[in-house]
């Protein structure tokens, strides 16, 4: 027959090792709760990175569509827009001409003439791959590529920077402004690119 010191330490003993086994327990569950807390926050860290590189691209893409990769001109607001070379405001809208470049800028300015003075001074926007050349058709107002206008030319012809060069669309609107002045000349795109402008005399 076991002696009650040795029957109570047995029961100690036994008490211990069942308390042991709940706290193990208890401990095991504690860390399956954690594990799975952390596998819960790496799928919504994950779904967040997802979503933020879904808006990234949408991004780029929205940012592409509205590069101006056609190098069409942009209307003239003549409460802000002022002359590339001159600095004068473009008040006077349908003289007013642009230069949009391949990589989407745009120069703008009051006057045929200083459009020009502007190209000479930067020669690598003269090639028709590097930048397109715009002027207005004075009595529209509708843009038109520069090589495929017309211009009357007088020197007392008004224009903003008395350069007295008008633009028109076709070659009959501009023989009809010189005939309804009285003088002057209608250029092509050849003879004006000949033409000597007031700033270079």
């Amino acid at each position: 027959m076991m002696p009650p010191a040795d029957r109570a330490s047995n029961h100690a003993s036994g008490s211990r090792t069942a308390e042991q086994g709940q706290n193990d327990a208890r401990s095991n569950r504690h860390t399956v709760y954690f594990v799975l807390d952390i596998r819960h926050c790496e799928r919504k860290e994950t779904a967040m990175i997802k979503k933020l590189g879904i808006l990234l691209m949408m991004s780029v893409v929205a940012v592409s569509g509205c590069s101006n990769s056609a190098m069409e001109p942009e209307e003239i607001n003549p409460e802000i827009d002022v002359c590339e070379v001159c600095n004068m405001g473009l008040a006077h809208e349908h003289y007013a001409t642009e230069v949009v470049t391949a990589d989407g800028e745009i120069y703008k300015f009051d006057d045929i003439g200083c459009m020009d003075e502007f190209l000479e001074m930067e020669t690598a926007l003269k090639e028709e791959s590097a930048a397109k050349k715009y002027v207005r058709d004075v009595d529209t107002g509708e843009w038109i590529e520069l090589d495929k206008a017309y211009h009357a030319y007088h020197p007392d012809f008004w224009t903003p920077m008395a350069n007295g060069v008008v633009s028109f669309k076709d070659r009959e609107s501009a023989e009809n402004y010189v005939k309804e002045q009285g003088m002057g000349e209608v250029l092509d795109y050849e003879s004006l690119m000949k033409h000597e402008w007031s700033w270079e005399q």
